[in-house]
């Protein structure tokens, strides 16, 4: 309509006098001012909706960020309390050595004592007698010593084992992998029965969620010796996705599917509850 108006309207520009020719101009105006208006308010909406998506996504990468730093102060938290629990033992030992070597020493006394009295029949029973029991109770003092020396000794190679080489540990990762990918042939086993029992059965979903917590820790240690950040892999999520969303870049899945080998069998098969490091 707006054309054969327009077609119209030149035809009557020969006929029309100067004021005619104003308003016909002002009547084309207004029939396209609509158009370009309703043109400009679906621009303004699609910028609008793409400022949206962006400040979601910052919204989501600032999420993130945070969880990590958290993260990471966890791990530091957890240990600066492994090392006073350890300086803690230690002490304990230093202080068990030096209750036995006071009992020796009471001993040795006790000895010089009975050579000293040795005319003296009646102390020198008694002080016989006194011998023997400290030389007993030196020998319970070193049995109980050898027993907490023991005790103590396998806590620290425990505790050590926890920590990495320049924490003052003894944490391996061919060790820590090793855990860790037991953890997970469980975990994948205990998913596959889930599915086979139509997802309804509560012990089953329970144990899976177990053996996600435990999969966590091994995670945790291996990356205590190799470095990254631990990741949780929620429903409907692949290494592409996950690289997408961390790198920013969904090509660098690989690098992700390198530093997860030990746990991972299939880089396309990854389920909700199992924990990556992402290098």
């Amino acid at each position: 309509m707006t054309d054969s108006f327009l077609d119209a309207s030149q035809g009557a520009k020969r006929r029309l006098p100067l004021p005619g020719l104003l308003a016909t101009g002002v009547l084309v105006a207004a029939l396209a001012a609509p158009a370009l208006a309703e043109q400009d308010a679906e621009a303004y909406q699609a910028l609008q909706d793409e400022h949206a998506a962006l400040q979601a996504e910052q919204e989501s990468l600032q999420s993130e960020l945070e969880a990590s730093r958290s993260q990471l102060a966890e791990q530091e938290s957890e240990a600066k309390t492994l090392r006073g629990q350890i300086e803690t033992l230690e002490a304990q030992l230093a202080e068990a050595r030096e209750k036995a070597a006071e009992a020796a020493e009471m001993a040795d006394e006790a000895r010089e004592a009975l050579n000293d009295e040795a005319g003296a029949s009646e102390e020198v029973n008694a002080l016989a007698v006194r011998v023997a029991e400290l030389e007993q109770a030196l020998q319970e003092a070193e049995r109980e010593r050898d027993i907490q020396y023991r005790e103590h000794h396998a806590e620290l190679a425990a505790l050590r084992s926890r920590l990495p080489p320049e924490e003052g540990g003894t944490l391996e990762l061919e060790s820590a992998q090793a855990s860790a990918r037991l953890t997970a042939q469980a975990m994948r086993t205990a998913e596959r029965d889930l599915r086979r029992a139509g997802g309804g059965d509560a012990a089953r979903q329970a144990d899976l969620e177990q053996l996600g917590d435990e999969l966590e820790q091994d995670q945790r240690l291996v990356s205590r010796v190799q470095g990254g950040t631990l990741y949780r892999v929620r429903r409907g999520e692949s290494l592409a996705g996950i690289a997408g969303r961390y790198y920013g870049n969904a090509n660098r899945w690989p690098e992700i599917h390198e530093a997860n080998e030990h746990v991972l069998e299939n880089p396309d098969h990854v389920w909700p509850g199992m924990t990556l490091i992402l290098p």
